[in-house]
């Protein structure tokens, strides 16, 4: 290696030497110069003292200062200031580290809408603008399967729905809904508006709000009653026959008034018209089912009926509670009170919750009362669709019903996280719900359904579902009864669809 070398030991010697003797000097100079080394100090402690606190390299610099114009320290606090320097840098690291694999949260993710969804969104709204500025009023949409059943009073039914809205946020809304009944040949209808009648003003940059709003429907349809019908029920109404639920016909008429005295509260008051007709089984035909599995068809009590109803309605934050009576006055009493007059009290509570982590909890209550004998139709009927999953059809009956509903519906895939086969990619959202209901009857005990009490427990998986003019959430329940001696049961399994 060439001598003096940047690399040679005699050059290495030679540079160490060098600022050795450089650094001697320094020091010199300046520990004879009190001033100029007070200077020096303050200039460092005044920057790192009115420096922000998160400048750590400061903080360094001033502890960098405070040591070089100090006298020689000792070597023992020199290897702790080292030490403490690299402590401090550790826990820092730490701190990144913790930050780092902690699990993900909407607020970190910042959630919005995707490019699909800006993109479907873009469409809507250039829809709209085209048809504000081509001075199109109004904006008119089909529903093809709205009116769709099959049930064995009108056997297959076709039917579509037209919903129709004014441009504008608070403009009156319509719906025309009409289908045919093959079996019964029959064509059914129904229609309903929304009319706001006084709009309450806004700021600039606020929404309008209806503040009086009148809501007109009339109709004739088929009603089921006796049990709810589901998704499940319609399937197996049409695959083998065994719908569990009734239906009778009726051909009603009603007016109502709303008024928003603040932004979260409503009073209704309003007026029907109603007549019942009891129905016979037009068709005993299923898809894979015989002749003798449809049940026969409960008749309804004939009734033409005239009611008067308030309620009121009040939202605290994601909690909604109503309270409602209604008194009906029938053209023929018998078999019902002397007077004909019935008189039925409601109560409900609905809530949707949303967590941080993106947990959705949904609460559901009902309560319910007639207080005399009800025709067979008005009765109270729990268990199945919408009620007690984990019990079937007609479980319970009476004229007093309650009914409580807790579903936990999870913010994260399951299946996706676990790789499941054939289902890690269909986005399904676990659920764990429990429900509970009573009954209470005051009258003879109608053909099925008992009275008292039941709970039951279990677990699902839901996806959202928006296609020909449908939009909800298709989801498959397993139900568990439990307490109240009912534990040794089956379970249930239902297939539903909820707007």
């Amino acid at each position: 290696m060439p001598q003096g070398s940047y690399c040679s030991a005699a050059g290495i010697t030679d540079r160490v030497g060098k600022a050795r003797a450089a650094d001697l000097r320094a020091k010199s100079v300046i520990s004879h110069l009190p001033i100029f080394r007070c200077f020096i100090i303050a200039t460092a402690i005044a920057i790192t003292t009115f420096a922000p606190p998160a400048h750590f390299p400061l903080a360094c610099a001033k502890q960098r200062a405070l040591g070089i114009l100090s006298a020689d320290p000792p070597d023992s606090l020199a290897q702790a200031t080292d030490e403490a320097a690299i402590d401090s840098l550790n826990a820092y690291w730490r701190h990144i580290d913790t930050k780092w694999y902690e699990p993900l949260t909407p607020q970190s993710l910042r959630p919005g809408l995707t490019e699909a969804m800006l993109d479907s969104v873009s469409q809507v709204g250039d829809r709209e603008l085209v048809a504000l500025l081509s001075w199109q009023y109004w904006r008119i949409s089909l529903a093809p399967l709205a009116r769709f059943d099959f049930n064995r009073c009108e056997g297959l039914r076709p039917g579509l729905a037209m919903h129709g809205h004014q441009m504008g946020g608070c403009g009156p809304r319509f719906e025309v809904g009409l289908s045919y009944g093959i079996a019964d040949e029959r064509v059914r209808w129904d229609v309903a508006a929304k009319v706001p009648l006084a709009v309450r003003g806004t700021r600039l940059g606020a929404r309008a709000e209806k503040q009086i709003q009148l809501n007109l429907d009339a109709g004739d349809r088929v009603v089921s009653f006796a049990g709810r019908r589901g998704l499940m029920s319609q399937i197996d109404a049409f695959l083998f026959g065994s719908d569990p639920a009734m239906h009778y016909g009726r051909r009603d008429a009603g007016a109502a008034l709303t008024w928003h005295p603040i932004p979260d509260a409503d009073l209704l008051v309003g007026w029907r018209y109603e007549k019942h007709q009891p129905l016979s089984v037009a068709t005993r035909w299923s898809l894979l089912g015989d002749r003798t599995d449809v049940p026969e068809n409960w008749a309804a009590a004939e009734l033409i009926s005239r009611a008067t109803a308030t309620s009121v309605a009040v939202r605290i934050g994601a909690l909604k509670m109503t309270a409602g009576a209604e008194q009906q006055l029938f053209d023929n009493a018998d078999p019902l009170a002397a007077d004909g007059t019935i008189w039925r009290l409601m109560a409900g509570l609905r809530a949707d919750w949303l967590t941080p982590q993106g947990h959705e909890i949904a609460l559901r209550g009902t309560w319910l009362r007639n207080d005399r004998i009800a025709p067979l139709q008005w009765r109270q009927w729990l268990g199945g669709s919408g009620t007690l999953r984990g019990y079937p059809e007609r479980e319970l009956v009476g004229d007093e019903a309650s009914l409580i509903s807790l579903d936990v519906r999870a913010g994260f895939d399951l299946l996706r996280s676990l790789h499941f086969p054939l289902l890690e990619n269909l986005g399904l959202q676990p659920i764990v719900f429990a429900d509970w209901g009573s009954t209470a009857l005051t009258g003879d005990p109608p053909p099925d359904g008992a009275t008292g009490w039941r709970t039951n427990a279990g677990l699902g998986l839901g996806r959202p579902i928006g296609a020909w003019g449908l939009s909800g959430h298709l989801r498959l329940y397993a139900a568990k009864p439990v307490l109240n001696g009912q534990s040794g049961r089956n379970w249930q399994f239902l297939l539903e669809f909820e707007p």
